[in-house]
């Protein structure tokens, strides 16, 4: 069910992570679409914490704020008329007080792939099994979830995926936006910030696949409307980046009467409904 898309995080190329930490909006302009959803498709996401955050953080709060990611993430997706569900599955704690950011050979290369660093981490302690074990579980996520200790200094990126190394794998910082979650995720189903960086995408990544065509979709693009953002839009490129509604991009939804999104180039519901058929 699940497919490799073209999406890396390499910055330079194609960021696949907000820059900012979004506050709430005033979402009293948002008009939704009636829809019924009659077959819900239910994703199982884990997560593993690096020690930073549990030793400093209590096992209640730490539960707490993964559950606002949760709760975040399935309330952009019934917002948008997308019949997929999210639920926590585990929540472990992991052991990384062997590891010290600075003798990561990942951490040295620009620009900096954090998804690689995750791999670097988890074959450092012994689970880089974790890759291939979910790869092979349709629907089923993990997440790495990193405090204090793992930030790179001079980068502002809070999340990241690359398919390249796991069709499965989501790194957050453990304070990253409530949206981060399923902003990343999206990802993992083709969604992009905009459309324009289907092209950047088409061109370096998958070169020798014959399906690359439809791996992004046209229609792929977040969108930005009456001053206030979709989930996946770039915060970095917009001119409001504290502003996000928990909505993917739709022409069938509006905010202060705009549209937000465009039937051609920015229609990601679209993008994550078929996402779930597959």
């Amino acid at each position: 069910m699940k497919k490799l898309f073209i999406i890396s995080s390499l910055v330079s190329i194609l960021s696949i992570a907000f820059v900012y930490r979004f506050n709430a909006v005033d979402r009293s302009g948002l008009v939704l679409p009636t829809c019924t959803l009659e077959r819900v498709i239910e994703t199982k996401i884990d997560f593993y914490v690096t020690d930073d955050v549990s030793d400093n953080v209590s096992m209640m709060n730490l539960q707490e704020r993964i559950s606002k990611y949760i709760n975040k993430a399935n309330l952009i997706l019934s917002n948008s008329c997308i019949p997929i569900k999210r639920s926590l599955g585990k929540l472990e704690t992991i052991d990384t007080s062997t590891i010290k950011l600075e003798e990561l050979e990942s951490t040295k290369y620009q620009p900096l792939r954090f998804a690689s660093v995750a791999q670097e981490i988890l074959k450092k302690i012994g689970k880089d099994n974790l890759i291939q074990y979910y790869s092979n579980k349709p629907m089923h996520y993990f997440v790495l979830v990193y405090g204090e200790k793992f930030k790179v200094h001079g980068s502002s990126i809070i999340g990241s995926v690359d398919p390249n190394i796991s069709n499965s794998m989501v790194v957050l910082d453990y304070y990253s936006s409530n949206h981060h979650l399923e902003h990343e995720l999206g990802h993992l189903a083709g969604a992009l910030h905009k459309n324009s960086d289907r092209t950047i995408a088409l061109r370096n990544f998958y070169l020798n696949s014959d399906e690359k065509g439809d791996i992004i979709k046209p229609y792929s693009g977040g969108f930005a409307c009456s001053g206030h953002s979709t989930v996946m839009y770039n915060g970095g490129a917009s001119k409001y980046p504290n502003m996000v509604l928990d909505v993917y991009s739709s022409p069938d939804i509006k905010f202060n009467g705009k549209p937000c999104g465009d039937k051609e180039k920015a229609n990601n519901q679209k993008v994550m409904v078929e996402y779930s058929k597959n």
